[in-house]
């Protein structure tokens, strides 16, 4: 592990990603000789990462105001993408729909694009919002 793994720094308390083969974030503490693991957080995404930041400033016993601010504005930034995206696609299909149906294999091919690439649009929303959530209490 290297810095350049580190995530987030608060004190003596840093999050990174859980190594390989595992899911969701840990926070460790620095040592006089090495980092001790203190916290395993299983959710993935930035649900997983609000928690292990909020995790991490709980261990260090205080707030970084900027750190969490700076969070929050990405946060914020990458919702407006998303629902960017969505609203790109919602008019995507409408144009599809509008247009009708020349070819039964491309109407069915373009129809589970559209609909997979909403869905994935959509659970990162949720992410984004239960990540919120959770740095703003």
């Amino acid at each position: 592990m290297t810095e350049e793994d580190i995530l987030y720094q608060n004190g003596d308390y840093w999050v990174c990603e859980a190594p390989q083969g595992k899911k969701g974030f840990e926070v460790y503490r620095d040592t006089i000789t090495h980092a001790e693991r203190c916290a395993i957080i299983g959710y993935e995404g930035y649900y997983g990462f609000a928690l292990a930041m909020k995790e991490c400033d709980k261990r260090a016993n205080k707030l970084s105001g900027f750190f969490m601010k700076h969070a929050i504005q990405m946060l914020d930034n990458e919702l407006t993408n998303v629902l960017n995206d969505l609203h790109d696609l919602t008019q995507q299909w409408h144009l599809f729909q509008q247009l009708g149906v020349t070819n039964a294999k491309n109407y069915a091919s373009t129809c589970m694009d559209l609909s997979h690439r909403m869905a994935l649009a959509e659970n990162r929303k949720r992410d984004i919002l239960k990540a919120l959530d959770v740095l703003n209490t």
